[in-house]
């Protein structure tokens, strides 16, 4: 059994090296050391939003920057669009594991954090997806209408509750910038010392609807059956990687200008692997063994 998730197939498309390294270099994959202060505030501002969609309460967060940042973005998005939501829709399932069979022995590792229905026409919707960003201008909410992930969250819904998708509910939130100081500059946080809560609800709604657009993203059929096509692709690599003993070597690196530049600007996590910087990537106290996000492993 080959157990693929949306990110498998996404890097492998990137760069079959890169899919290698991260996914079973070592048994599990490898993951750089330490995180991000961008994924460090998504992450947070997922896990808030995440609760309130489940009735829950807000994690407590501490006083760092990226903290308050994440509480205030949260606090922000629930007064100007979670009423909408709450308006508007009925949260039918969170936080769902799904396996989607797309071949003989292939499976689709997925986990779709909401499903709500609508309230007006009974349709139903993967969503809301929260995207923190630094830049909300139309090229990076249209990008999303191109993306593996609204693929798979629209093969989520039909096969967790075979129930036909309306499209995914696409929710974008903007972080704020960086003045000439290099500080990050955001309206919707509070001064050091005062109640967020409080700051919020005092806020403008003018001020706070600024830093959020959403859409609906709906994917044909067509788009569906293209996207299993490549979950294959990348199976069959696999297993022929796997029947030939060559594991590494089957997945070779594209060395090209995308290893220094990505699709966000950003170098590759293995730059230096693929370029015979790094001998040793564990060794090297530079990268530690992968956690998968899905509740089971996937094996090869």
């Amino acid at each position: 059994m080959i157990k693929l998730s949306r990110s498998h197939i996404e890097t492998y498309f990137d760069c079959p090296r890169k899919f290698w390294l991260r996914y079973y270099e070592g048994g599990r994959g490898l993951t750089p050391v330490g995180k991000s202060e961008a994924l460090w505030v998504g992450d947070m501002t997922h896990q808030l939003l995440g609760a309130h969609m489940q009735g829950k309460p807000l994690p407590v967060f501490g006083e760092s920057y990226a903290e308050r940042l994440a509480t205030a973005l949260a606090l922000a998005w629930i007064d100007v669009r979670g009423l909408v939501y709450e308006r508007d829709y009925t949260v039918i399932s969170v936080e769902r594991e799904v396996e989607i069979p797309i071949a003989p022995d292939v499976v689709l590792m997925s986990r779709i954090d909401c499903v709500v229905r609508r309230k007006a026409d009974g349709a139903v919707f993967a969503g809301p997806e929260w995207k923190t960003t630094g830049v909300l201008g139309d090229r990076w909410v249209e990008s999303w209408r191109y993306s593996a992930q609204t693929i798979a969250h629209t093969l989520d819904v039909e096969y967790a509750l075979g129930a036909e998708s309306a499209g995914v509910l696409m929710e974008f939130i903007y972080k704020g910038r960086k003045n000439n100081k290099g500080e990050h500059v955001c309206a919707l946080v509070a001064p050091a010392g005062e109640d967020q809560a409080q700051y919020t609800a005092h806020l403008p709604m003018s001020i706070k609807q600024e830093y959020f657009r959403s859409s609906e993203v709906w994917r044909g059929p067509r788009e569906l059956e293209m996207f299993c096509r490549n979950v294959e692709t990348v199976a069959e690599h696999v297993e022929e990687a796997k029947v030939s003993g060559l594991m590494a070597e089957s997945f070779r690196p594209r060395l090209d200008q995308f290893c220094a530049s990505d699709k966000y600007g950003h170098p590759c996590e293995f730059l230096g692997v693929c370029f015979g910087e790094i001998d040793d990537p564990l060794g090297s106290g530079m990268y530690v063994k992968r956690v998968p996000h899905h509740l089971l492993e996937f094996e090869v």
